[in-house]
């Protein structure tokens, strides 16, 4: 069987991917990596085939005016400057999306990648396995990641709307991106106004989340969802600076966190539902 991954974001978005490509090749099965050209070698590095995507995500958020915007921490100005970005690539990566397809049994995706993917699905009758690394299914039990865990409280209708919201943000926000996509370069019609979240390719396979149920319980009404786990990927021929080795040898041992935007909203969803179930 041959799968694609598309992965498409940060190296926080587009690493967790990678380490899942690599644990279904040592499965058996032959993987290719649809990510950013500056990845490639995060890809080939770890025995993967690498397929490139338009565009340095890396260096767009290590901008001015995206640091600017992460210090302030509105998440709706943020998606509104990564949209507008993703418009001018999005050809691109439904032309580079074909050429990765050939010969390809099923399509791997998460966030990033999902809007393509999907419309990769519906035009090549390539089935599709939605993969996140945080909770995108609307749930009864707990509000959506943008939402304060406290408001929790205000009841399972609440937490249920919450989720769609956040999916509304994110799809709205790149609704013009997948329209230019679909009738430019796939000669499909455009998404329903609400969202592809009801498309049968999304509803075929499970939907898979790629961190831990120790964290994270699974919600009593998710159906058809898999929790499997977190997916790191090791170190390959990386050796830290002497300044660095030098530091962590002397004094007492550091303590460092690194989780990047989307991983600490997780850790702190999870802080909030380990107390509150305490």
């Amino acid at each position: 069987m041959q799968i694609l991954a598309i992965a498409l974001g940060s190296q926080g978005d587009v690493q967790p991917y990678v380490a899942l490509s690599k644990g279904l090749r040592s499965a058996g099965y032959r993987v290719r990596v649809m990510t950013h050209v500056n990845y490639e070698r995060l890809v080939t590095a770890h025995g993967l085939e690498f397929y490139p995507a338009k565009g340095n995500v890396q260096e767009i958020v290590e901008s001015p005016e995206m640091r600017a915007l992460l210090e302030k921490g509105n998440f709706l100005a943020i998606n509104k400057h990564t949209s507008k970005l993703a418009q001018d690539a999005a050809s691109d990566w439904a032309q580079a999306g074909l050429a990765a397809c050939q010969g390809v049994d099923l399509i791997v995706a998460g966030i990033g990648g999902l809007n393509v993917a999907v419309a990769l699905a519906e035009k090549l009758q390539i089935p599709l396995l939605p993969t996140f690394l945080f909770p995108f299914t609307p749930t009864r039990s707990f509000p959506g990641i943008l939402f304060p865990q406290s408001l929790t409280k205000l009841g399972g209708t609440f937490n249920w709307l919450s989720h769609h919201v956040l999916r509304q943000i994110i799809w709205q926000g790149s609704r013009k991106a997948d329209r230019l996509a679909r009738l430019q370069v796939l000669n499909l019609p455009a998404a329903p106004f609400w969202g592809s979240y009801k498309s049968a390719v999304m509803q075929r396979y499970p939907t898979v989340y790629g961190f831990s149920p120790s964290v994270i319980p699974k919600p009593a009404d998710w159906q058809n969802i898999e929790i499997v786990g977190d997916w790191f990927l090791d170190a390959t021929d990386w050796t830290p600076p002497a300044e660095l080795s030098e530091f962590l040898q002397n004094g007492a041992p550091p303590v460092y966190i690194g989780f990047g935007v989307k991983g600490l909203q997780i850790w702190e969803w999870g802080q909030h539902r380990f107390h509150d179930s305490n």
